[in-house]
């Protein structure tokens, strides 16, 4: 349920509170489902006028619908009219931007994709010139045969190689896009969007805190802290590309920054494996890939560490005790209320069984729930569109 609390009307002009409440609306209705009128006013403290207005206008620009009718509570007098959001014709365009290449969506408000395509940037021209080409040519479409209500991207950790550059991308990027659309663009790292993937899968609220992990090709994590009440809004990040975690949290500026134990990532296994790769050290594995290197793969290397190939093991274990490490240092640091770890590893039992058994976590504080996932694909794949979709919502449409 969202609560109408902590926005802090003061100073706001008549237009802001409109869009705050509009916004508390539509998150309602998302997060909870069909409602009526008077539900809606009633939960977020709104006059019966007032709710009927919002609904109206958001009814005229078809963002919401009306749905079935149900009977009162106690089942005397006439049935309610309930109201939903329109999942099937709110249209997003959603931009994943990877290292070297790029997807383009459109989907709507219930999850089903319009159209996907992906394409590598062109060698002869820079990313920024690259992508706007493909935007001008896709705005034109859309434009003219539907009408797109926000956009959200994803950009990977890794896409170019300096902070300057990125937001010197970013923001010429987004001038574009609002010239070519002039709607909501929302863009977020692919780490933070997979949080909020996450989120609407679950059809969870930001309500509590919440750190999000991904441990496989590059370690990377976020914290969403319950207090910052809007999204792309947080006050602590963590940014394991260079093994540190920065807490910006006021209350604890003398811990601000913290040197994490070593996470190792796949290229740092396969680093390692090929030091002790032989006959004698891995005979399981070796005989499996025939002595071929460049046949291991991540399944070949779990099955070899449940057989107990001493050089996987040793090093599969190094690993599982560096994550546990890492993820024990940031969650007595954050003091999260939810941990959520996503990790290609986690497929294999014997990893996750050593995994939770070196967590060492404070004794001074409540343990927070875990959930550990070994397939993160489809929130990945979902990242961009979540931006637009929470965006969408958190700004009243």
């Amino acid at each position: 349920m969202i609560e109408n609390k902590g926005f802090g009307l003061s100073g706001k002009t008549i237009n802001d509170i409109k869009k705050i409440n509009r916004a508390l609306v539509l998150k309602t209705l998302f997060f909870s489902g069909p409602k009526s009128r008077k539900f809606l006013a009633d939960a977020l403290e709104l006059t019966p006028a007032a709710i009927t207005n919002i609904t109206a206008g958001l009814i005229e620009e078809g963002v919401l619908v009306k749905a079935e009718k149900v009977s009162r509570s106690g089942g005397a007098g006439r049935k309610e009219q309930l109201l939903d959001l329109n999942y099937r014709g709110i249209v997003f365009l959603s931009i994943d931007i990877q290292k070297d290449n790029f997807t383009l969506i459109t989907s709507l408000l219930n999850g089903k994709s319009l159209s996907r395509s992906s394409q590598k940037f062109e060698t002869d021209m820079n990313a920024q010139n690259c992508l706007v080409k493909i935007l001008y040519k896709l705005s034109k479409k859309l434009n003219s045969e539907i009408k797109i209500h926000s956009i959200g991207i994803s950009v990977a950790e890794n896409f170019l190689s300096s902070k300057e550059e990125k937001e010197s991308f970013l923001g010429a990027l987004k001038a574009e896009l609002i010239n070519l659309f002039n709607i909501g663009i929302y863009f977020e790292k692919h780490t933070f969007a997979m949080f909020y993937a996450d989120r609407l899968f679950k059809r969870s609220c930001f309500e509590e805190n919440n750190l999000f992990l991904i441990a496989d090709k590059v370690f990377s994590g976020v914290y969403i802290p319950s207090a910052s009440g809007k999204l792309f809004n947080c006050e602590k990040e963590i940014n394991f590309g260079n093994l540190t975690v920065y807490n910006r949290d006021k209350e604890n500026s003398d811990r601000g920054l913290m040197p994490l134990n070593r996470c190792a990532s796949f290229s740092y296994l396969l680093q390692n494996l090929k030091k002790v790769y032989s006959e004698d050290a891995c005979p399981f594995l070796y005989a499996s890939s025939k002595g071929d290197f460049k046949q291991i793969n991540l399944n070949l290397l779990f099955e070899a560490y449940s057989k107990k190939d001493k050089g996987p093991a040793q090093i599969m274990d190094s690993i599982a005790f560096s994550l546990a490490q890492g993820v024990s240092a940031c969650v007595n640091l954050l003091e999260p209320d939810n941990v959520f770890i996503y990790s290609h590893y986690f497929k294999s039992k014997d990893f996750l069984k050593k995994f939770k058994s070196e967590i060492r976590l404070s004794k001074k504080r409540v343990v927070p729930a875990f959930s550990l996932n070994s397939d993160y694909n489809k929130q990945a794949s979902y990242a961009a569109t979540a931006l637009a979709i929470l965006g969408f919502l958190e700004n009243g449409a």
